[in-house]
This record gives structure tokens, C-alpha cells and sequence, in this order.
């Protein structure tokens, strides 16, 4: 496999997407009985032996349901439960704007975007506000659930210069009260 990672498309949610990269995820979902593994879980199938590699299941990135529920499950006690507490909304976040990424509207169900907002609010939460980093990505969260207001406030505290051509292009969208997730121009 390539390690190549021109042309890759970032996107304003902190998701990048490297076509020709392989990647590791931590969390797959099986495409024949939808369960969910961690990495490094044994997917045992009693049969087996015999089987050919066509036989075998494959793998996807799990949804915003399927976060849903493993956050339902995560602890919050220790600061490694946090941080994994964390991973998981910041990955039910990004699986809630792949739909706007693939062209289809963010919410399915009734119940979708009530949970959008609550793991938005409860990542910002995570967050740390004294991180340039970090303020970027909440500025990013409260434009995704239309809270212009705030976006537009804590993207005006990112100072970092590095980052200041990212921070104009999420202010100019916040400014338009667009709240979709978008491709960074990195040549901006």
C-alpha cells in the first residue's frame, strides 16, 4: 500500500482523509453481523477452518449510532477514560458530518439531532480552551450546531499564526451562519 499522502483533504471537523494512506482505526464495525471491535479484538467465527479469504467479513468505520453506544459504555473516572471518553465524541462528531461530506442530510432520525448536539456540547466540554488547537475545534462545534455567536468568539482567540489561515476560513463560514462542515483550503 501507498504511504503517500499527497492530495490529502482536510476538513474543518479536524477529519483527514488521505486516499492513498492506509489507515488504523481503533474501532471497526463488521459489514455482516454490525458489531463493533476494537482494535486488536479477535473476531472469532466458528467456522473458520476452511473458510477462503472471500468468506471472511469486512470491516467499515462505525456511524454515530455505534459511537453512540460505546460512549454509553466508557467510564469517565481516570484521566485515560477521558481521553478515550473524548475520542469517542470527537469520532461521533466527524461520523455525523461524513453525511455531509457524502452529499446526505446530517439527520436520519428524530432522535439525531438532539444527539449531535449533546456529544457537540459534551466535546467541548473535553476540550481545553487554553489550547489554540482546541479553541479552533470548539470554534468549529458551535458552528456546527448553529451557535454562530460563540464560534465566532473562540475563533478570534486563536493567535497561533500557523493556524490563522484556518481560523479565517471557519470565521468567514460562521460569519455566513453556514454551520455544515467544510474542505480547509490549505493554501489560504
Amino acid at each position: 500500500m501507498s504511504g503517500n499522502t499527497f492530495s490529502c483533504d482536510i476538513y474543518s471537523d479536524a477529519k483527514i482523509i488521505y486516499p492513498m494512506y492506509p489507515r488504523h482505526p481503533f474501532y471497526y464495525q463488521c459489514t455482516v453481523c454490525n458489531a463493533v471491535f476494537e482494535t486488536g479484538t479477535l473476531v472469532e467465527n466458528e467456522a473458520q477452518e476452511g473458510l477462503s479469504p472471500d468468506d471472511l467479513p469486512s470491516f467499515k468505520d462505525p456511524g454515530p449510532d455505534e459511537y453512540f453506544q460505546l460512549k454509553s459504555t466508557a467510564m469517565n473516572d481516570t484521566e485515560a477514560e477521558r481521553d478515550n471518553r473524548k475520542y469517542l465524541c470527537i469520532l461521533m462528531h466527524q461520523a455525523f458530518n461524513d453525511r455531509t461530506r457524502d452529499g446526505k442530510p446530517d439527520f436520519l432520525r428524530e432522535h439525531d439531532e438532539t444527539r449531535y448536539r449533546d456529544n457537540a456540547l459534551e466535546l467541548i466540554s473535553l476540550l481545553d480552551e487554553n489550547s489554540d488547537n482546541d479553541r479552533m475545534l470548539i470554534a468549529e462545534i458551535y458552528r456546527n450546531i448553529g451557535d454562530f455567536e460563540n464560534a465566532i468568539r473562540y475563533i478570534r482567540k486563536v493567535f497561533n499564526r500557523n493556524l490563522k489561515p484556518f481560523a479565517t476560513q471557519i470565521l468567514k463560514e460562521a460569519e455566513g451562519c453556514n454551520r455544515h462542515v467544510i474542505l480547509i483550503n490549505r493554501e489560504a
